[in-house]
């Protein structure tokens, strides 16, 4: 067993609940960034905490580009010891509470998009990250590159919770029928399979 799963599973066997679990992930972006990540990869920045509006924070936020257009993704966890559907099929407190965060998080980009765009710029400010999606002549980086409404900004919502094993056959489709909806429900085996990779490459 390498160091980053051996982090993981002392993490998974220690923590109460997501808070306990979030420090090591702070300090372990990669495994963060490689399961959670959508296929862009020109650049990649893994933001811990992060805070937008007035009132909320999403766990972490990575942001990535491609030739495109860039792409933010929105990561909720809650707890890897709790359940994400009942018995009954429906979702689990836990997880309806994140969903409802997601859909929060979801408007509030639709409703104040330049804002959005600014939040994401001030973050980066000081990476000296280049432009990746539009002509020279325009933006040569990304922090102005990111706040110019005509370039896409992708935006993905995922929440981590509980583990595989939890998951019914019936579990598994409930779950595959939110990434219609834009929601995708991630286990944290996830991240346990990107810090086996990680350890695997060394």
């Amino acid at each position: 067993m390498g160091p980053n799963e051996k982090a993981l599973q002392k993490a998974f066997a220690q923590a109460r609940n997501e808070r306990d679990i979030q420090p090591i992930l702070k300090k372990k972006q990669l495994i963060v960034r490689n399961a959670l990540n959508v296929s862009a990869w020109n650049h990649v920045e893994v933001m811990s905490e992060f805070r937008f509006g007035s009132e909320f924070r999403a766990d972490f936020l990575i942001l990535s580009a491609d030739s495109g257009s860039w792409h933010a993704v929105f990561i909720e966890l809650k707890s890897h010891r709790v359940r994400a559907f009942t018995k009954a099929g429906v979702p689990t407190r836990s997880l309806s509470v994140a969903l409802k965060q997601l859909d929060d998080w979801e408007r509030w980009v639709d409703r104040f998009n330049a804002n959005f765009r600014d939040t994401l710029s001030r973050n980066i400010k000081d990476k000296n990250i280049p432009a990746y999606c539009s002509r020279a002549d325009r933006h040569t980086t990304a922090i102005t590159e990111i706040v110019d409404p005509r370039v896409n900004i992708h935006t993905h919502y995922r929440v981590v919770i509980g583990r595989r094993d939890y998951l019914t056959a019936d579990d598994q489709e409930r779950r595959a029928s939110y990434l219609k909806k834009g929601r995708e429900i991630v286990t944290y085996d996830r991240l346990l399979d990107s810090a086996r990779k990680l350890d695997s490459a060394r």
